[in-house]
């Protein structure tokens, strides 16, 4: 990953990474789900969420406030 991006959160759910994901992309925030999950064992790994290194507080904020929710 380009070092002008951070990593906000990882999920062991995919649904789970989608909808932070949504919620933050209807919020004008650009992201990504990198897939770390293996390919053998989908039990295994996880997904990773992240956005440009310029949005990452805001995108943090709106996060803990989901989560809150």
């Amino acid at each position: 990953m380009n070092e002008n991006w951070i990593l906000l959160n990882t999920y062991v759910n995919r649904d789970l990474a989608a909808i932070s994901q949504g919620y933050l992309e209807e919020q004008g925030i650009l992201t990504v789900i990198i897939n770390k999950q293996d390919s053998m064992y989908q039990s295994f790994g996880q997904f990773e969420l992240y956005c440009h290194l310029n949005q990452a507080h805001d995108a943090l904020n709106l996060l803990e406030n989901l989560n809150n929710e």
